[in-house]
């Protein structure tokens, strides 16, 4: 017969690998996530850098940025996604930056600042995707699944353990008859 504190115990390295199991899945499935995420930013990143060449084009023969042209660049940047950094240079220059100054989560699993460079303005875009509130969300998610699975530990453990009591005070009886 186990006692109460053998089935807790037991109980408890179950759930914790259970747990760190679905965490190490979990943090693999989001960082794949997030790196598509990023890629498909990217293509975006790009046909729109492209867009905003030909129209500027267009508008200015010189075909170079200004400051003022690369704040407009970038505020249709920041409509499409938010950003941890976005960084708008020329050849030698800083044009436009911007920094989140916001702490993530599981920052490690973030995808790696992106640099795009556009041939036809001839500036380079650098940018990190702020995942934060997807983050902040899965932080939650795990906290919860741990919460839930020391309480499922401890009503496991008092339920088998009655049960235990239960089937072998009937047992029990029998012998004596």
């Amino acid at each position: 017969m186990y006692t109460y504190s053998k089935l807790l115990l037991k109980n408890t390295f179950t759930a914790l690998f259970f747990v760190i199991a679905l965490c190490a899945i979990s943090l693999l499935l989001l960082s794949d996530f997030l790196a598509k995420q990023s890629h498909q930013h990217q293509q975006t990143v790009q046909k729109l850098t492209q867009t905003f060449g030909d129209t500027l084009t267009l508008q200015n023969d010189s075909g170079s940025l200004t400051k003022e042209t690369a704040k407009k660049l970038a505020f249709l940047l920041k409509n499409t996604s938010r950003y941890q950094t976005l960084r708008i240079k020329d050849k030698n220059t800083t044009l436009f930056f911007y920094k989140n100054n916001s702490v993530q989560n599981f920052s490690f699993i973030n995808p790696e600042v992106k640099s795009i460079s556009s041939k036809d303005l001839a500036i380079q875009i650098e940018y990190q995707l702020d995942f934060s509130v997807l983050l902040s969300f899965f932080t939650t998610l795990l906290y919860s699944i741990l919460g839930l699975a020391v309480l499922f530990v401890f009503i496991s453990a008092w339920l088998n353990y009655k049960l235990q009591c239960v089937t072998f005070h009937i047992i029990s009886k029998q012998i004596k008859l």
